[in-house]
């Protein structure tokens, strides 16, 4: 167990100080875009200059998970994020 747990450490250290010291993996829309879901249906329209929050730190697709601040989650594409 212990040695999983210093694995884990050792693989996400980004992910660790994310949670300790309570900062929120923020990104801007970089281009107008939409929100996706998993099935890659287009869903509501996000403006570039948006702020959101990154859920997810892989990318799936080519699209990473997003929360925007009106608490809508969907898939946006990683080229249309800045601030990585």
């Amino acid at each position: 167990i212990a040695l999983g747990a210093l694995a884990a450490v050792a693989a996400a250290p980004g992910q660790i100080a994310c949670w300790r010291d309570r900062r929120v993996p923020l990104a801007a829309v970089i281009a107008d875009t939409h929100l996706y879901d998993s099935a890659s249906a287009a869903g509501p329209a996000l403006a570039a200059g948006t702020l959101v929050e990154r859920d997810a730190h892989q990318p799936w697709s080519g699209r990473l998970l997003v929360s925007t601040p009106d608490g809508a989650k969907g898939y946006v594409a990683a080229a249309d994020l800045g601030g990585e």
